[in-house]
């Protein structure tokens, strides 16, 4: 992130400020109180308006959701921009430390509103020599990305066109971890009662489905795509339901899941999402009864929606 001679040449670009500016200058104008609007993720609103609160304690600080507002901090991934009454300074920082960008951002504003003054005359009147900003070195650093960790509570449905056609309805929670563009999630989900034909046997199949899949994400700002693939269990419930004397027991399918989804920002900490899965085993499950040959197999394919809310946890 910009050091703090970049961050005071940044306050003085914003309101043609200088520090060192003579006591019988124009002063600025000093405001009772500051609108401001974040815009993106890094830094957050609350983290912008405490590190202003800090630098501007006099001030009444003021934050707009949305329309117009005196300052704008604004996220543009690998850069900060910082805005006042439409004079913009942006900085470079692909490490994108959000409690850093809130402090500078907060420094460049308060430069820009309160710009100091040299009042004494003995000091006015002595030249000055000319202040020389020297940039910082360029350290080539690859950046490090935080380690995100994500819990998903989600409804879904699930069908399958095998043995007559069947569908169920549940829901699911999923556990996500991961740093830029892979990660890793858990989830695990219940669904109702679904009814499959077998010849002339009606049987009816409780699935508890699970998984661990590898994640990639393709996210920006507002929205992020996202894929996972990984095995799965299903451990469910069946049981024959038209014999003469009713059947039932357990048994575990094991396969293969894939997933696509969507999630929409709806604000710091929470996305809701959309998505599609599909859930092959290789191997389906015999089933059948004491008295009789085996009825079929459990179904090859089973397709899937669901919609939920994403929190961040950290």
């Amino acid at each position: 992130m910009a050091g703090l001679g970049a961050v005071v040449v940044a306050a003085s670009a914003l309101l043609g400020a200088s520090a060192g500016e003579p006591a019988g200058a124009a002063a600025t104008p000093q405001p009772e109180a500051l609108t401001f609007r974040t815009a993106g993720a890094c830094p957050t609103a609350a983290a912008t308006e405490a590190a202003l609160r800090d630098a501007l304690p006099g001030l009444t600080l003021v934050e707009v959701a949305s329309g117009e507002a005196a300052a704008l901090i604004e996220d543009r991934g690998a850069r900060l921009a910082v805005s006042l009454r439409g004079q913009e300074r942006t900085f470079e920082d692909p490490g994108r430390d959000c409690e850093e960008r809130a402090r500078n951002a907060a420094l460049v504003l308060a430069l820009a509103l309160y710009p100091p003054h040299v009042e004494d005359p003995a000091v006015v009147d002595r030249e000055v020599p000319p202040m020389v900003v020297v940039p910082e070195p360029v350290v080539e650093e690859r950046p490090v990305e935080p380690v995100g960790v994500d819990i998903s509570v989600e409804a879904a449905l699930a069908a399958t066109a095998a043995s007559g056609g069947a569908a169920s309805v549940g829901g699911g929670v999923r556990l996500g971890i991961g740093r830029g563009v892979l990660g890793a999630a858990l989830g695990a989900s219940a669904f109702t009662t679904a009814t499959l034909a077998y010849s002339d046997v009606v049987v009816s199949m409780t699935r508890v489905p699970a998984d661990l899949s590898l994640t990639a994400t393709l996210a920006r700002p507002r929205y992020r795509f996202f894929g996972e693939l990984g095995p799965a269990v299903v451990p469910f419930v069946g049981g024959a339901r038209n014999l003469a004397v009713s059947r039932q027991g357990l048994g575990v399918d094991f396969g293969v899941r894939a997933g696509l989804g969507l999630a929409f920002r709806a604000s710091a900490r929470v996305w809701t999402r959309i998505a599609v899965e599909a859930v092959a085993i290789p191997v389906p499950t015999w089933l059948s009864t004491d008295d009789r040959a085996p009825l079929g197999r459990t179904p090859y394919l089973w397709l899937g929606a669901s919609v939920g809310v994403d929190l961040r946890l950290r």
